[in-house]
């Protein structure tokens, strides 16, 4: 019985230290699925090397002391929430989160140039989390390669020198989805640590990385508003251009009062009804350090920004 490429793991669990991943058969070159349950776990050791000859895809949780290590011409898919503890290195091909997949143990991330990882898991939950050493903060790597992937905005990126953060959700919803990431030192995201980083497919504009659009995330962007290099994401910089401006806010303000719905982002764009009115923030005047104007800005619906400037 079962299906062709369906593998369960049994009550047991499993330990290993590396899988080799061949197409189902020469006549059905289809992929494997390895699935399991909240107790039965597939526990890696060592580097826990996945040899990917075709693509698969493993929902069961990735637990144990090892690393989870990416090899070979093929793509690896996860879907469940894994909490190994090792090192995680995307070394050929292609990572992909998908909606309910979150890695939250691992201890480093690493890219090599020609690979990424495609961040299209949409739950509030889901992404990676990075538990680094004191000192030794991913984030300048974690931005370039999102950075690389964003590609100006078509999040299609690929790089020959360096590794790539990319999402097909983010691509094919007209900017208003992003990889945001965070950095537990600045004591902004929500329920990070000061030696964890978090990197994970939430709205545009949502600075804290909570799955959704609030006054804090504007809060955080206005006290930082007039910055001209080096901003981060969780300082309001929501399009990567290391500065802090109008066209953050303006991607602050496309998603006011939206939050990240589970396993629909990743079917479908999301449709706007121009015509709906929409909840509408308070007028908001901006007076900042060598900032002039006073801007105010009131939101009516979904596709109405009014500025007056004095």
């Amino acid at each position: 019985g079962g299906t062709a490429g369906v593998i369960t793991i049994a009550s047991t669990g499993i330990t290993v230290s590396g899988i080799t991943f061949n197409p189902v058969s020469a006549t059905s070159p289809g992929q494997y699925t390895i699935v399991g349950s909240s107790t039965n776990n597939l526990t890696l050791t060592g580097s826990g090397t996945m040899t990917m000859n075709a693509d698969a895809t493993i929902s069961a949780s990735m637990v144990g002391t090892g690393g989870l290590t990416i090899a070979g011409a093929h793509n690896l898919t996860v879907s469940g929430v894994s909490t190994y503890t090792g090192p995680t290195s995307v070394n050929s091909g292609i990572l992909t989160l998908v909606t309910g997949a979150a890695i939250t143990g691992t201890t480093a991330l690493t890219i090599a140039p020609g690979s990424a990882v495609a961040m299209n898991s949409t739950g509030a939950s889901d992404g990676i989390t990075i538990n680094y050493t004191a000192g030794n903060s991913p984030n300048a790597t974690i931005r370039n390669d999102i950075i690389a992937g964003y590609n100006g905005g078509t999040w299609t990126g690929t790089s020959t020198t360096g590794g790539v953060i990319n999402s097909s959700v983010a691509a094919g919803n007209n900017k208003k989805y992003a990889v945001g990431y965070a950095d537990g030192a600045d004591g902004v995201a929500t329920g990070l640590g000061s030696t964890q980083e978090k990197v994970m497919l939430t709205l545009a504009g949502d600075a804290i990385l909570a799955g959704s659009v609030k006054l804090k995330d504007f809060t955080i962007w206005l006290s930082h508003y007039g910055t001209t290099s080096g901003a981060q994401w969780d300082q309001g910089d929501f399009n990567y251009d290391g500065k802090i401006n109008l066209q953050d806010f303006t991607l602050w303000l496309g998603n006011y009062g939206q939050s990240l719905s589970p396993g629909v982002l990743a079917n479908a764009p999301m449709v706007i009804n121009r015509s709906q009115a929409t909840p509408e923030p308070p007028a908001m005047a901006i007076v900042g350090a060598g900032v002039l104007p006073l801007l105010l800005l009131t939101r009516r619906r979904q596709s109405e920004c009014v500025v007056y400037k004095h």
